[in-house]
């Protein structure tokens, strides 16, 4: 295997898929060649534009609950519920963690035992007990969009399933979310060449007409973090995925909690992504905005949840991002109930009706946008000239480097020299840049946000976290 991004021929697929599914139990193979023809067969109300067009009708934005119950009642129940009283017009699944971590076995146990004990014991859906079939007739009955969150190191054989199921859009992500890559066994270059595989899977359904959604991520560190780290990620994604045949995408970002700097850079990503389209001469591409949950510990309190769950709805409106995921406000203590799927989705519903059409002005946000630019595409030039013009290659090169950081990642390939703390505001500012390349433009930037001087940083007092192995909290004192 020699990492790149350079696109995979049809029989360097195949030739993937053989030697995955000669690793897996015989019941999980998938024929692509049914699942195109199953796409075919599938009315329009199941794809995205349908959900979008029908939300522009009612003058508001798609709200996607996230549902994952292991029993398939529960679910067949938790769709109708909240597409009925919820208003939910699309979905999304998120697979068990057993599941994602291919502890089947396990995770058929736990579904067995809340069977007897009339308690769901999983914490997502356990698509790999149920089957393609199963998950087949629940989205059919559904009859909405929906979407997989299959997160893990290794995601490849949960998206095929999840696709063959009919989900229309999949979460997986070649630039792996902080908290799934923690198993230091696994090369860096392994984990990306894995990912590289379901972009190219995507790709090959849309050359044949199948209009699925590739999931690219502004991060999703857990804790805040300037823009332009997560958005530099999400351009090592989307360039990697157009060289495979992505076409289409959706673009979510994890919102950290400060309202000027969350709404630019939602107002920042697609013209990043449609600029560097342009700079590698690429064609232009299908994106859609997606408002995601906060970046950091959900509370446990409800009406403290409901509060941030009705902010992330608020900036998700005032953005003009046609979608928002949301949780429920008894996530942060248990798993969520059916009924807090319905009363989250009515109040983020409720919340983007206030709104209506009215935008954020770009005014205030100008600083915040034209710094993210600046720092994207220092981090994005070096990358790439690391890479010799190949974006994974030069992603690896800057890890290692330490030009290029995950945030808060407990990988040992992380340098782990950047430091990040919340300014007043609570936009996540770069403390030190460690072997980042930045301009000195964007070091006063920071400096100044986080009113920081040489002489007056003994003088305050910020809680922050290093992008580190460990992820430890630091006080300054």
């Amino acid at each position: 295997m020699e990492l790149s991004a350079a696109r995979w021929a049809e029989e360097d697929l195949f030739r993937e898929r053989e030697k995955l599914f000669a690793t897996v139990p015989k019941r999980l193979e998938v024929d692509i060649n049914e699942v195109v023809r199953y796409f075919r067969s599938l009315p329009r109300t199941r794809f995205w534009d349908s959900a979008l067009e029908e939300a522009e009708r009612q003058g508001t934005s798609v709200v996607i609950p996230r549902l994952g119950y292991a029993d398939i009642d529960e679910m067949n129940l938790a769709f109708r519920r909240v597409r009925e009283e919820g208003g939910a017009l699309a979905a999304s699944i998120h697979i068990d963690s057993y599941t994602r971590w291919h502890r089947y076995d396990d995770a058929a146990r736990l579904v067995e035992e809340g069977r007897k004990t009339k308690r769901n014991r999983l914490n997502g859906y356990p698509v790999v007990y149920h089957g393609v079939q199963v998950t087949r007739e629940m989205l059919e009955a559904a009859n909405m969009p929906v979407s997989s969150v299959t997160g893990s190191q290794d995601t490849r054989v949960l998206d095929e399933l999840m696709i063959a199921a009919g989900v229309t859009h999949s979460t997986a992500s070649i630039v792996p979310p902080a908290f799934t890559f923690t198993n230091n066994k696994v090369s860096l270059e392994q984990v990306l060449w894995d990912g590289l595989y379901t972009d190219r899977l995507i790709g090959w359904y849309q050359e044949r007409g199948v209009p699925l959604v590739a999931g690219i991520r502004i991060s999703n560190g857990g804790a805040a973090h300037p823009s332009s780290l997560g958005m530099a990620m999400m351009l090592v994604e989307l360039l990697a995925a157009v060289k495979q045949g992505c076409r289409r995408f959706k673009i979510t970002y994890y919102m950290n909690g400060s309202l000027l700097q969350d709404l630019a850079t939602l107002r920042a990503a697609i013209p990043i992504a449609e600029r560097y389209l342009y700079k590698i001469k690429h064609e232009p591409c299908v994106f859609y905005l997606c408002g995601s949950h906060s970046q950091g510990v959900f509370p446990m309190d409800s009406s403290e949840a409901m509060a941030v769950l009705c902010y992330q709805a608020l900036v998700s409106r005032l953005s003009g991002a046609p979608l928002f995921h949301t949780k429920t406000a008894d996530q942060g203590a248990q798993l969520p109930s059916v009924d807090a799927h319905v009363q989250s989705c009515k109040a983020m519903r409720s919340i983007m009706d206030i709104v209506g059409d009215f935008r954020f002005p770009d005014g205030p946000l100008e600083e915040e946008c034209e710094m993210i630019n600046i720092e994207v595409d220092a981090l994005m030039e070096n990358m790439l000239e690391l890479g010799k013009g190949d974006i994974l290659v030069g992603f690896v090169n800057a890890i290692k480097a330490g030009t290029m950081e995950f945030p808060f990642s407990p990988s040992k390939y992380n340098k782990g020299e950047v430091m990040i703390a919340r300014d007043a505001s609570g936009a996540g500012r770069f403390l030190s840049i460690g072997n980042l390349p930045l301009p000195d433009k964007s070091v006063r930037f920071h400096r100044e946000k986080l009113r920081l001087s040489e002489q007056g940083r003994d003088e305050l007092r910020l809680t922050l976290t290093s992008i580190c192995n460990i992820g430890a909290l630091r006080v300054i004192k």
